[in-house]
C-alpha cells in the first residue's frame, strides 16, 4: 500500500522535531557542564594565586625565632586574594615549615624555629556543582592548590651589593669577623668596581654594582674584585642613605632588629674578600651608623633578605625568597 505524501511529510517533521529536541538537550547539558568545569578551573587558578602570593609573604617573615613563625602565620591570614570570582575569602588551609637539613620533614608547629627556611601552604576550597551531579554522584568538588617557598642563599649577584668590600681571613660562616664588631670606614673597608664620579652616588644609594645599566654578568662567589681606596667624601653619601631608613636612631644591630621599624636602608650587603687571594668568599650584612654619628659599619652576623629590615632565618649571608618545586 502506498503511504500518502502528507503522512510522509508529517513523519519526517516528527523525526526532525525529535532530533532537534535531543540536540538542544545535549547542547544545554554541554553548556551546563562547561559552566561547572570552567568554575573548577577558575577556582583552581584563584586558589593557586592565593597559595603562591601568601607563601612568599610567609617565607619573608622567617627570622629563626618562634615569633617569626607566628608572623608567617599572620601573613597568610592577611593575604587579600580570594576565590569564587573574588567573592569569598580563603580560610581552609594548612601551613607547614621545614629546614634545609630535613627538607622532607614538614611540621605545622615546630618546637624550634632555628634553621626553618622553607614554608609549604596547602589550600582547599569546596565548590558547589550545579550541572555535573547529573553525570556524577557528588554535588560538590574540593579544589586543592599547593605552593612552597624558601629563603635561598645567593651565590650570584646581578645587583644588590654595596660598593664597599671587607678583606677577611677566616672560615665560614663569619670569616673571622665578630658579630657586633664595628669597623671604621677608611681603616678597614675598601671600594670595588666603578669609580666614575657620575655613578658613585648611584652605587651608594641603589646597591648597584656596575654602571647605571644593569649588567648581564653577575658578581659571583670566587670572583676576584678590583679594590681601591674609597672615593673622596663618600661618607656623606652613606650618611644620606642612613637617613633614608625609617629607623635612623638605633645605635647597634641588636637594637635595630629588635625595634623592627627599619626599612632596611641601613643594612648593607658587602662582599667579603680573601685577604690573600682577593676572591669573593662570602657576603656579610652590615649596619650603617646613624646619620648623625661618625661613619662606621657593624657586622651583624645575620642573614639578609632583599628590601627588608628584618633578618633572615639562615646562617650569615645574603638570601632571596622564591618559590621552589
Amino acid at each position: 500500500m502506498e503511504i500518502p505524501a502528507s503522512s510522509k511529510r508529517s513523519h519526517q517533521r516528527g523525526i526532525a522535531l525529535l532530533s532537534l529536541a535531543l540536540f538542544l538537550l545535549a547542547l544545554v547539558a554541554a553548556l551546563g557542564l562547561s559552566v561547572d568545569i570552567g568554575r573548577l578551573f577558575l577556582n583552581k587558578n584563584e586558589a593557586q594565586t592565593f597559595a603562591d602570593s601568601a607563601v612568599l609573604d610567609a617565607a619573608r617573615r622567617l627570622d629563626g625565632t618562634l615569633e617569626g613563625l607566628e608572623a608567617a602565620r599572620s601573613a597568610i591570614q592577611r593575604n587579600w586574594n580570594s576565590w569564587d570570582f573574588g567573592a569569598r575569602k580563603l580560610e581552609r588551609y594548612q601551613l607547614e615549615f621545614a629546614s634545609d637539613s630535613a627538607p622532607e620533614r614538614w611540621l605545622p608547629s615546630p618546637v624550634t624555629a632555628q634553621g626553618m627556611l622553607r614554608v609549604r601552604l596547602t589550600v582547599s576550597v569546596l565548590q558547589t556543582l550545579f550541572f555535573l551531579p547529573a553525570v556524577v554522584s557528588s554535588s560538590s568538588q574540593r579544589v586543592v592548590a599547593q605552593a612552597t617557598a624558601a629563603q635561598v642563599r645567593l651565590e650570584n649577584f646581578f645587583h644588590g651589593l654595596s660598593p664597599l668590600a671587607v678583606p677577611v681571613a677566616g672560615s665560614p660562616p663569619h670569616f673571622g669577623l665578630l658579630p657586633g664588631e664595628k669597623l671604621s670606614l677608611r681603616e678597614t673597608v675598601r671600594w670595588w668596581g666603578d669609580r666614575d664620579p657620575a655613578v658613585i652616588e648611584l652605587r651608594v644609594l641603589t646597591d648597584d654594582h656596575g654602571n647605571p645599566e644593569r649588567s648581564s654578568r653577575p658578581v659571583r662567589l670566587g670572583q676576584v674584585l678590583p679594590l681601591s681606596e674609597l672615593p673622596k667624601d663618600v661618607e656623606a653619601l652613606f650618611a644620606r642613605r642612613s637617613a633614608e631608613d625609617s629607623d635612623a636612631e638605633s645605635s647597634d644591630a641588636g637594637t635595630y632588629y629588635e625595634a623592627a621599624r627599619g626599612n632596611g636602608r641601613r643594612l648593607l650587603r658587602l662582599p667579603l674578600l680573601s685577604a690573600t687571594t682577593g676572591e669573593m668568599v662570602g657576603v656579610g650584612v652590615f649596619l650603617l651608623a646613624p646619620p648623625d654619628q661618625p661613619f662606621w659599619i657593624e657586622y651583624t652576623g645575620r642573614a639578609a633578605l632583599p628590601n627588608s629590615g628584618r633578618p633572615g632565618a639562615g646562617p650569615a649571608g645574603a638570601y632571596t625568597v622564591k618559590l621552589i618545586g
